[in-house]
């Protein structure tokens, strides 16, 4: 079982991201240092860290999908494993990663790292193949 600061951690460090908060960001870097020293002595007692630990180090990866079929691209997309995807859209550009990607009549995916989002792909399989190259 996670414990609830662990939990809580991954919470901030992704709304960091899907609302480009720095301050939520800054709270759970800060938690995550406060337990590094104990993570590297006990790792298999401190999963929820090690796995947020993982994503903070590496980067999530941005999941941006956005236009009519943005929830069916979603959940086909989302029975790949892509544990450190974080996924975000629907049919308006109401996030900050979103602004400006919505294109009429069309349904776009765009894979970002890092704000910095790769050309947009109209299928989950080539938008799948941008994960291979990062």
């Amino acid at each position: 079982m996670p414990s609830s600061n662990a939990v809580m951690a991954t919470v901030l460090f992704d709304l960091g991201n899907y609302l480009e908060d720095e301050d939520y960001l800054e709270i759970a870097s800060n938690m995550m240092l406060k337990v590094t020293p104990w993570l590297k002595k006990g790792a298999p007692y401190f999963g929820q860290w090690a796995q947020l630990f993982g994503v903070m180090t590496t980067k999530p990866f941005e999941v941006a999908i956005l236009g009519e079929k943005a929830q069916d691209l979603g959940f086909e997309m989302q029975h790949q494993y892509l544990p450190t995807a974080l996924f975000l859209g629907g049919k308006e550009e109401n996030l900050p990663l979103l602004k400006q990607k919505l294109v009429d009549g069309e349904t776009k995916i765009y894979v970002c790292k890092d704000k910095v989002c790769r050309q947009p792909e109209t299928t989950v399989e080539k938008a799948l193949l941008h994960f291979e190259k990062q």
